[in-house]
């Protein structure tokens, strides 16, 4: 019985994180950002211009973006965790870690666990 249980949390678990990978999988750009609650949408906008994040079905994930003149491109892999509540982008110079508020086809809101203060990214689908 026992064996029957943990089978069946770990087959929700891995349900869980199929369907968030589904929902993930594709292309979003930032439609508002808000500091404590207060929205910084142009504060993030004019940091990161043209910000768009695509993810794979394969964890890979790609940020593009200006900075400045500066065109940037990180690529790295995504990991689900803690029931697919967590997301974390790791590329070679660093770990992000989010609270996902939302995840949908077509809308995503992540909050920063790493930050000092309450940051809230709303991203939208990229079509």
């Amino acid at each position: 019985m026992i064996v029957f249980l943990v089978g069946l949390a770990s087959s929700c678990e891995d349900i869980r994180v199929d369907q968030a990978t589904d929902h993930i999988s594709r292309s979003w750009s930032v439609y508002k950002f808000e500091i404590d609650g207060y929205d910084q949408t142009p504060l993030f906008t004019s940091t990161y211009l043209n910000y768009n994040i695509t993810f794979t079905d394969t964890s890979d994930y790609t940020e593009t973006y200006n900075l400045g003149a500066t065109p940037v491109s990180i690529t790295g892999i995504y990991i689900f965790s803690d029931k697919a509540s967590i997301l974390t982008l790791s590329d070679e110079f660093q770990s992000r870690v989010f609270n996902i508020l939302t995840l949908t086809n077509n809308e995503m809101t992540l909050e920063d666990r790493n930050a000092e203060t309450n940051q809230v990214y709303y991203f939208e689908v990229v079509l």
